[in-house]
């Protein structure tokens, strides 16, 4: 069962289940490595297509694009 299926078994059937958009999850991943010390001032962040294969997205698509 993945993360996403166990959240979901947990929440009961009255409550919507909110999905986590790509850009929130790149800015959570941001805030991470800084918080972690990964990422400096000064620091060149990680690219699109490396973002997308941390949040094993598409690299093709694009934060907004529908």
């Amino acid at each position: 069962m993945t993360e996403s299926e166990r959240s979901s078994a947990n929440q009961s059937s009255s409550e919507p289940v909110r999905k986590v958009r790509t850009y929130e999850q790149v800015t959570a991943q941001i805030e991470q490595r800084v918080l972690d010390g990964a990422t400096r001032p000064g620091d060149r962040l990680p690219s699109e297509r490396e973002f997308a294969q941390l949040l094993r997205g598409q690299p093709g698509r694009r934060c907004g694009k529908r």
